[in-house]
């Protein structure tokens, strides 16, 4: 029988941790997979900011707006060409991951401003593409292209394109355009990648044509026709976001990622051995196994001999653990023993101690951990955005424009020191308009093309209180998920009314706004976030924190109610009473009086 156990118990511990070293694989597979996907976004952010800087400079629109096509005379040309080469390459500077550039003129034709021979690149170009490009004033990125080197080898490229827009009129007069090669991509992955392991990865266009591969030969071809994976098996990697497939005779581990999203809808798939991940956890589960047995061995030869010296007093100890566990904790061993036994004793005295001492402690740490989780839901601001105004000042200082860098860190500042509140959770309605003036402020710097907004708030209703950073994650939700989305002119909309005995804040832009059934999931998900736990979806996270919090300070004396409209609009209106409660108004008067 005891041999059978240890089998029984070897066999359900290898099953065990298999399935555990495998999932720790996965999710080691994955937070590589998420490290090069950071990487990837960032280079593509990086580019596209160039892009946008190079496009907005007001010379750069000039040149472009005076010159529709380019120049005939070869003079006159060559003399444009110097100055906005030397315009652009003040912009640019020594930018490793730009392979050629050059700008296009209004009738499509290549100034040839760089110096670098896009004449391959002009060729491949149709109206068409330009027509496309005109439509959104954003960064576009397409490709890869296949472009001819000496001998019959070929580099695989990618185009980014920028509108030149004058701001005024809202005229396209040009276009800025990047060649990055594909490789500048693919070294992401190759250095990032364990070294000394197969592994492999592919980058897919929203049409499933590989744009990017450790085999360069696919490049361009659509990965069902590929032969690396079937339908069946593309359904599974999609759906649970992983597969395993033995390849010659090795298990492979593929992973997916569907997070690159602006301005490039791309798919990536990685590609590592198995075997590779799981080489430490295979020597460790060898020897857990191995420990495990011998030590249930040793066990059980002691317990054979003391079995019967220790039965006695060790039933009378599970009678009395048996009247604890009924519900009377307040019971003690007392029998008087010796050697192993009155070790048993003392120590379930002991431990009944330090179950009671627990108890109390779990009582004290609930009451505290509402107080906290209170705290911790106000304290949610994206780090993103302090790098983003960081990146946009430079921009301006990069651009000479030192009046507007110098407005927006005073902004930057002014929202920062209204966020923080000297630590308060509660805020007056002034200083709450006020910081979100100047995120909004910020905010329609970054997106200048198509961003717009407009405050409408009665004097008298700034004296009332309300939860600080009530505003600011629905306005970031109108930019993101509205405006950007829309890649049209929009704008946001902030009034506050006198409704009774509460104030009503509406919230409205005209974005790109939500169907139905987008509509009808953020409302269920806001709804079952009342009860404290996370979002599901991180473009609901804002909201439902917002949601959490009013629940949390109001209880039921509140309204949080959303609609929208897909193409059209989304309005966010919040009802809350003008009184915060007694509780939570303490030292709030002083603090503002003197500040």
């Amino acid at each position: 029988m005891i041999l059978i156990s240890l089998i029984v118990t070897a066999i359900l511990i290898n099953t065990v941790s298999t399935t555990v070293n495998v999932n720790n694989a996965l999710g080691s597979a994955r937070r590589e997979q998420a490290l090069i996907i950071n990487n990837l976004n960032t280079k593509i952010t990086h580019i596209q900011d160039y892009a946008v800087s190079v496009a907005v400079d007001p010379r750069v629109i000039a040149e472009a707006k005076e010159h529709p096509s380019p120049p005939v005379e070869e003079a006159k040309r060559y003399k444009l060409r110097l100055e906005l080469n030397k315009i652009i390459g003040s912009i640019m500077g020594l930018n490793r991951n730009v392979y050629m550039w050059d700008l296009v003129a209004a009738d499509n034709s290549f100034f040839g401003v760089s110096g670098y021979d896009m004449s391959e690149i002009e060729a491949l170009l149709s109206d068409e593409y330009f027509t496309q490009v005109r439509k959104n004033w954003g960064v576009s990125i397409s490709g890869p292209y296949q472009l001819h080197n000496k001998g019959e080898r070929t580099t695989p490229v990618f185009l980014v394109t920028k509108p030149v827009v004058d701001l005024d009129s809202r005229t396209v007069y040009g276009y800025v355009m990047f060649v990055i090669k594909e490789s500048n991509f693919a070294s992401i992955f190759e250095n990032n990648m364990p070294q000394n392991v197969e592994s492999s990865f592919y980058i897919l266009n929203e049409e499933e044509i590989v744009i990017s591969s450790s085999d360069k030969t696919i490049i361009t071809q659509n990965i069902q026709k590929i032969g690396t994976f079937s339908e069946a098996e593309l359904k599974v990697l999609y759906g649970k976001g992983s597969l395993t497939k033995n390849v010659g005779g090795q298990e492979m581990l593929y992973t997916i990622s569907q997070e690159l999203k602006d301005p490039v809808q791309w798919t990536v798939i990685s590609c590592q051995p198995l075997d590779s991940l799981l080489i430490g956890q295979k020597i460790l589960n060898k020897w857990i196994l191995v420990i495990g047995t011998v030590a249930c061995l040793v066990a059980l030869f002691i317990s054979y001999i003391i079995a019967r010296s220790l039965s006695r007093p060790i039933m009378e100890l599970a009678s009395t653990i048996h009247d604890a566990a009924e519900g009377n904790l307040s019971q003690k061993a007392n029998r008087q023993s010796a050697g192993e036994i009155e070790i048993l004793y003392e120590g379930f005295n002991n431990l009944m101690n330090a179950v009671n001492r627990l108890l109390r402690r779990v009582y004290q740490e609930q009451e505290e951990k509402s107080e906290y989780q209170f705290h911790l839901i106000q304290a949610q601001i994206k780090p993103h955005f302090l790098y983003n105004t960081l990146e946009m000042i430079k921009s301006l200082i990069d651009l000479e424009k030192g009046e507007t860098a110098s407005q927006c860190i005073s902004a930057m500042a002014s929202f920062y020191r209204l966020s923080l509140n000297r630590g308060n959770d509660i805020i007056s309605v002034y200083d709450e308009v006020k910081l979100s003036q100047q995120y909004m402020y910020l905010q329609k710097l970054r997106y200048i093309e198509y961003l717009d907004y407009r405050f409408n708030i009665p004097e008298e209703l700034t004296k009332y209180q309300l939860p600080k950073m009530t505003l600011q994650p629905i306005l970031e939700n109108s930019i993101y998920h509205g405006i950007k989305e829309k890649q049209e002119e929009g704008i946001v909309e902030i009034e506050l009314t006198e409704h009774g005995d509460s104030l009503r804040f509406v919230i409205v832009d005209n974005g790109i706004g939500m169907t139905k059934e987008m509509l009808s999931h953020l409302q269920q998900t806001i709804k079952s976030s009342s009860d404290l736990e996370e979002s599901e979806s991180p473009k609901s996270f804002g909201m439902a924190s917002v949601n959490r919090r009013l629940k949390l300070l109001y209880g039921e004396n509140y309204s949080f109610v959303i609609e929208s409209e897909y193409g059209e609009f989304t309005k966010v209106t919040i009802l809350i009473p003008k009184n915060i409660p007694e509780d939570l108004q303490k030292d709030q008067k002083g603090e503002y009086e003197g500040e």
